[in-house]
């Protein structure tokens, strides 16, 4: 499993190059956890250079992840967000220029 934090200057990197790259390497779960739209996004089954499954959980929700050890459960209620100004509704809407 891989796993990133986005932050506004990473927005693109961890959403397109990294998911393109962990799943060349056939990382079997990527997962992204984004402050500035309150949301986590589970990749999963990699082939020929990308994810084939692509699933968003709102922060508060719990995720199941399907590791190769079982399944670990992620509370992300207690996940820290951007400050409010920061916030947004959707990506890609918080990159910076």
């Amino acid at each position: 499993m891989a796993g990133e934090i986005v932050s506004p200057s990473s927005v693109e990197n961890d959403y397109i190059t990294m998911a393109a790259a962990y799943a060349a390497a056939k990382i079997p779960v990527y997962l992204v956890l984004d402050p500035c739209v309150r949301r986590a996004t589970v990749f999963t089954r990699p082939a020929d250079g990308a994810y084939r499954a692509r699933e968003e959980f709102a922060y508060g929700e719990r995720i199941r992840l399907p590791l190769s050890v079982g399944t670990v459960e992620v509370d992300t209620g207690g996940l820290p967000v951007a400050p409010p100004a920061a916030q947004r509704e959707a990506w890609p809407r918080h990159r910076t220029a």
